[in-house]
């Protein structure tokens, strides 16, 4: 066995395997759990080094070598998400492998005593043993390179249309082809937007970089002059662009002090694997001369480096690199010197120098300041130097030129200090320029105004502050300064608002306090309180419920804001946990913001005083209510077990519980998903305690609240009769609380329940008495809610026009009230019912629509779920490209996401349009999409098949989509398809016929009559491919067909369906005929 290394007896050898056991932990706290198994796995093999009594020799040398492989994976992995996903479910044969070398040195680190020749027997065993365990571990790691090696290949295959493009196009050696398998080029920075004088720079730059020779450029000159931004401009030049392609490496060097850093960081940018005893530089350079085609390696920043006690190794590395013969090399640098040792590009690119006033004027407009008087003498205070300029045009968006000229001249050695002093600018001076201005000093109260504003990330009308602030002297004038030095912005008529940097910077130097908070928590405290009004618990109208709303989504930033600074105050008031559970209960209703934090900040500094505690209990149920409808991944139990230990009205506990319940509901309806399974037993048992604490009290309300809860339950299991029971009860149970409110949302139940059990004009009739219940309330999102159940009943009866007034008018209410999601999804139904009735392009413009809203609400699962259903519709228009890019953009969010039912169902959607596709030319089959499409059907039925039950959160890829997803449907969807892809191109006939008969039983029990006549059709062809041919139809043959061709001329589709659903049993049934009577018919 060669040792990995000289391995030392002693000290040197329990060194080495106590850096590699520190390296390893160092590495496997970023890794998935089965990486980091591997790594312990290692960690205690180097432990049990210090145990052994003999061979140690033998045994150190295995040892180092299993920490020395499995550092060398675990970097490798490191060097991207995807490639640690590679990784992990590949090394379980090296991890069995790890294990039985530890199972075997812990063996020999047993003590033991034997005589002088049976322990040199023993140890002549034991090499043996070593021997054997060596070459077993080399054996299984030459496979899984191979294997990942593959794995990538394959990966790099699919992923990549035009791998040259960046690997070029040479054979790369042995070592080369290890480090490019996952070659990755940095991205650039963009190129950037404004860019003035340094035309003539950038044009010598594109000059030297694309002839023969390879260029090496050095851009010189002040800090912020200019030279990563003539640089970025250069290297996006078109010319530069086509001579490189995507072979442009850009490194950042302002953290990096030492050659070794730089060699380092460059061999990160192009993900060289390395192991730790690997020599970095010597691979580097290999790696580099290895790349045929073209490379720009550009070292921006570099006099961090450059200007370090390691300037000669710096030198030293930049001689290497200009001696690659295809690598040009440019490097940016403060200062007026270039190193030495690199034949730099001739002629030799000047130093950048500042500015002309011209192009100084340019610069400061460009960036926002304001053109006046005083200018020209305000940039050359500035002398032309780039920087200070877009600072200054920062600070003149509202403030003259003269003005700022004489606020510069008295803050000018506060300036452009960021890192060396003189070179580099600081926000903060910036900001402090315009506070310790004249104006702002010398009006009273602007900078308590200021202070105050900065806890307004939602900015405020001009006309609110007399009445946030009634205590204030001065605050239109104060306003007035404050704007005009531009320490507040007008991001639209009539309204200031503070930037976020200055607020940041101001309220962590000097925070606002006293009375005039007092004043702005109050004004706050008080709008959001109007609140409580909505949906009609005091019979507010309609339109003050519109006006409230929008008041309050209008603060609602400030008010997190202001409370939250609130609970940091000395002494809490009591009114701001007042106003954080009102606000609370707004976000819910609402679906705005997220107080979740916000809540339990309050919680604990309401359990911190006695006083509060029953306060605090309210803001637990609130909580409570926050984890079922907002925050999902919060178990409410947590929460119930808190209020148990907070002293207040046993009532708060039992409302709880009511939480509790409705989240269980939640879960049963979904199914079992991660986490503890819930049952309806769960349920009924939780509601049993809390009508026991509610009955204590007489509280009939709360039990109704029970009783309706019991009917959700119901209606969301199925038990439609026992939901009609129960929403009956709770009726009776709200009528004799005079509760209309409550009344209809038991009949809500009701109305729901005839729907599901296809009463339709009991549901209709049911569901509009509630409507105008909900109307008369103000409770829009419950009339919204309505709205989207009836057009969900429309659908089912195929009545496409209501359906689509249905869900538009829903989508239109969820707006109103700003409930983004529901709106969304209602745009999303709308799209679909588009899509139903043959208005596919304006089902995709909508869908394009959603998509965009989806993204920007961060739901990936809904967003993969509308490109799935525009890919449907794209290949219905036969868009077969642009459908199977819509559906791998969801297959990519499946695979973040980690969702295997999600992938499995996005590769049988994108083999069913390749197929699709395919199929319309048999004669010019491209066998490569065949295959690559009947991979994907396998892969995606084998999940399906191994799967019990089918993913709830598949159901949210079609949404309320006609199709009624089920796993079963799914199952024979994927093998009536796999089954006729393998039958055009004659693949295992017996499987193929297996695959038909499996879908057609399926399709058979669901009743499903044109799949099933479809799954006949298509045994009849494959049973018609077994005759020879050119003979006639075998009997069992043309029996088969002409059971087809009867199914499909008597089929009748349902009222309303799909015109392809028509197309396609037209379509079958001509094809049989032709089979059966290929001279026409007699």
């Amino acid at each position: 066995m060669a040792s990995s290394n000289n391995v030392a007896s002693g000290s040197s050898v329990r060194d080495t395997l106590d850096k590699a056991k520190c390296r390893l932990q160092r590495l496997k706290r970023a890794f998935n759990p089965a990486l980091d198994m591997l790594a312990d796995g290692a960690i205690v093999i180097c432990d049990i080094r210090s145990e052994l009594n003999a061979n140690k020799a033998e045994c150190d040398a295995l040892s180092l070598r299993v920490a020395e492989i499995t550092e060398d994976i675990l970097k490798r992995a490191s060097s991207s998400t995807e490639m640690a996903l590679i990784y992990a479910p590949l090394i379980k044969p090296l991890q069995d492998c790890i294990v039985d070398i530890q199972k075997f040195l812990e063996d020999e680190a047993k003590p033991a005593f034997e005589p002088g020749l049976a322990r040199v027997t023993a140890s002549e065993a034991i090499k043996v043993k070593v021997l054997a365990k060596d070459k077993r571990l080399t054996d299984v790691v030459n496979t899984l390179n191979v294997t990942v090696t593959m794995t990538m290949f394959t990966n790099f295959t699919l992923g990549a249309s035009n791998p040259g493009s960046v690997l070029g196009t040479t054979p790369l050696s042995t070592t080369s082809q290890r480090a490019r398998a996952a070659l990755t080029i940095t991205r650039l920075p963009p190129k950037p937007a404004i860019f003035h004088g340094r035309e003539t720079a950038v044009e010598q730059i594109v000059s030297s970089l694309v002839q023969t020779n390879p260029a090496h450029i050095a851009v010189l000159g002040l800090g912020g002059i200019g030279k990563t931004s003539t640089v970025l401009t250069a290297l996006h030049d078109s010319k530069v662009m086509e001579w490189y392609g995507p072979n442009r490496i850009f490194l950042k060097c302002e953290s990096i002090t030492t050659a070794d850093g730089i060699v380092s960081a460059l061999a990160a940018a192009v993900k060289l694997p390395l192991s730790q005893e690997d020599d970095a530089r010597p691979l580097l350079m290999q790696h580099f001369e290895d790349i045929k085609t073209p490379v720009i390696a550009t070292l921006d920043n570099l006099e961090t480096a450059w200007d370090t006690a390691d300037q000669e190794n710096v030198e030293e590395l930049l001689n290497e690199l200009s001696n690659i013969g295809n690598l040009s090399l440019i490097i940016t640098m403060r200062g007026q010197q270039r190193p030495q040792g690199v034949n730099w590009s001739k002629p030799l690119l000047p130093p950048l120098d500042t500015v002309d006033i011209a192009t100084s004027k340019e610069i400061y407009i460009s960036n926002g300041g304001s053109p006046g008087d005083g200018l020209d003498d305000l940039l050359h205070e500035l002398d032309g130097w780039p920087l200070a300029i877009v600072l200054m045009a920062y600070q003149g968006q509202a403030r003259k030129p003269d003005q700022l000229l004489a606020d510069y001249r008295e803050q000018r050695t506060a300036l452009l200090r960021r890192g060396r002093p003189g070179h580099l600018t600081s926000v903060d001076v910036s900001i402090s320029l315009s506070m310790n201005g004249q104006s702002v000093q010398e009006a009273p109260g602007a900078l308590e105004l200021l202070r105050l504003l900065c806890l307004l990330p939602d900015g405020i009308e001009t006309s609110a502050l007399p009445e946030a602030f009634p205590l204030m002297s001065g605050l239109q004038h104060a306003e007035r300064v404050l704007e005009q030095v531009s320490l507040v912005t007008r991001p639209i008529e009539n309204e200031i608002k503070v930037l976020s940097p200055i607020r940041v910077f101001v309220l962590s130097m000097d925070p606002p306090d006293g009375p005039h908070l007092i004043t702005l928590q109050d004004f706050l405290i008080e709008a959001v309180m109007k609140s409580d009004r909505l949906f009609g618990f005091a019979g507010t109208s309609e339109e003050a419920s519109a006006q409230i709303t929008k008041l309050v989504i209008k603060h609602f930033g400030n008010m997190m804001s202001v409370f939250s600074s609130g609970l940091h105050m000395a002494t809490v008031r009591e009114e701001i946990l007042a106003g954080i559970r009102c606000l609370s209960m707004f976000s819910i209703l609402m679906h705005c913001g997220d107080t979740f934090d916000l809540l339990r900040m309050g919680i604990d500094a309401g359990k911190r005083r006695p006083a509060f505690y029953d306060v605090s209990g309210r803001l637990i149920v609130m909580q409570a209510l926050y984890s079922c409808f907002r925050r999902q991944t919060v178990n409410p139990l947590v929460l119930l077990e808190e209020i148990k230990q907070v002293p207040q009205d046993p009532a708060l506990e039992a409302r709880v519980m009511l939480v509790v319940a409705s989240r269980y509901v939640q879960q049963v309806v979904l199914g079992p998903r991660t986490g503890n399974l819930v049952t309806p037993e769960h349920i009924q048992n939780t509601l049993k305690d809390a009508r026991n604490i509610f009955d204590a009290q007489g509280d009939a309300s709360s039990l109704a609240l029970c009783t309706e809860i019991e009917g959700t339950l119901a209606l969301g299991t199925g038990k439609i009769q026992e939901a009609i029971t129960l929403g009956a009860a709770a009726m009776d149970a709200f009528a004799q609380q005079d509760n209309e409110f409550g009344m209809a949302r038991a009949l809500h139940i009701l109305g729901t329940a005839s729907i599901a059990s296809e009463s339709w004009e009991a549901g209709e009739e049911a569901l509009r008495t509630v409507l105008l219940v909900y109307k008369k309330y103000g409770a829009r999102q419950g009339a919204a809610t309505i709205h989207r159940t009836l057009g969900i009943a429309y659908t089912a009866q195929n009545k496409w026009t209501d359906a689509l007034q249905e869900y538009t008018i829903a989508a239109e209410g969820f707006e109103s009230i700003g409930g983004l999601v529901e709106a969304t999804a209602s745009r999303r139904q709308t799209a679909q019912i588009r899509g139903m009735m043959g208005r596919l392009p304006d089902a995709l413009e909508i869908l394009s629509r959603v998509v965009a809203s989806y993204e920007t609400l961060g739901d990936k699962l809904q967003t993969a779920g509308c490109l799935l259903e525009r890919g449907a519709w794209l290949d219905m228009l036969g868009r077969c490209e642009e459908a199977v890019q819509e559906d791998e953009i969801a297959l990519q969010i499946f695979e973040d996401l980690d969702l295997e039912q999600g992938i499995a169902f996005c590769k049988g959607s994108i083999a069913g349009v390749l197929t699709k596709h395919a199929l319309k030319d048999v004669a010019t089959l491209d066998m490569d999409v065949v295959v690559f499409a009947d991979r994907f059907f396998l892969e995606s039925l084998a999940v399906f098949e191994q799967a019990e039950e089918l993913d709830p959160t598949l159901s949210i890829l079609t949404n309320a989509n006609p199709i009624n997803l089920d796993l079963a449907g799914i199952r024979a969807s994927l093998k009536r398809d796999s089954a006729v892809l393998r039958m055009v191109h004659g693949c295992e006939r017996d499987n193929t016929l297996g695959l038909i008969e499996g879908a057609l039983a399926i399709f058979t029990d669901l009743q499903n009559h044109l799949e099933i006549a479809a799954c006949i059709f298509i045994r009849a062809c494959l049973l018609r491919r077994r005759a020879e041919e050119g003979s006639d139809l075998a009997p069992e043959d043309a029996a088969a067909m002409e059971e087809a061709y009867g199914l499909l001329k008597k089929l009748q589709l349902p009222p309303g369906s799909h015109a392809s659903l028509e197309a396609r049993r037209l379509w079958m049934l001509t094809s049989a005929e032709n089979i059966l009577y290929p001279e026409g018919r007699t």
